[in-house]
């Protein structure tokens, strides 16, 4: 017999933003999408558990080359609100990870 586990790590901030601009004109539904995507991989049969990983700031990257998106805009607060929601409801259901940083 195989005694093996196998181990999901999902980033979440990844489907954060699928599920941000996914809802354009809808951003009441950012929330339950986002927390909806996560269950249904969680429901996944193909590994025995899922941990969940966040980017982190201050981000290195952007100390070993400057110009990584040095000239993308900052996100709008309101996308940093929701996530912060989406983040708080996750972390309610399943291990959560974030290490400064990293993304």
């Amino acid at each position: 017999m195989n005694t093996e586990k196998k181990i999901a790590i999902l980033d979440l901030s990844h489907i954060i933003h699928k599920v941000w601009h996914a809802c354009k004109n809808d951003r009441s539904r950012v929330v339950q999408e986002a927390v909806s995507r996560v269950q249904d991989l969680a429901n996944h049969s193909a590994w025995d558990s899922m941990h969940v990983a966040l980017d982190a700031p201050p981000y290195k990257r952007s100390e070993l080359y400057p110009e990584y998106k040095a000239n993308r805009p900052a996100s709008p607060q309101e996308f940093k609100d929701y996530a912060a929601k989406v983040t708080a409801e996750v972390s309610k259901r399943w291990l959560t990870w974030e290490s400064p940083g990293h993304e």
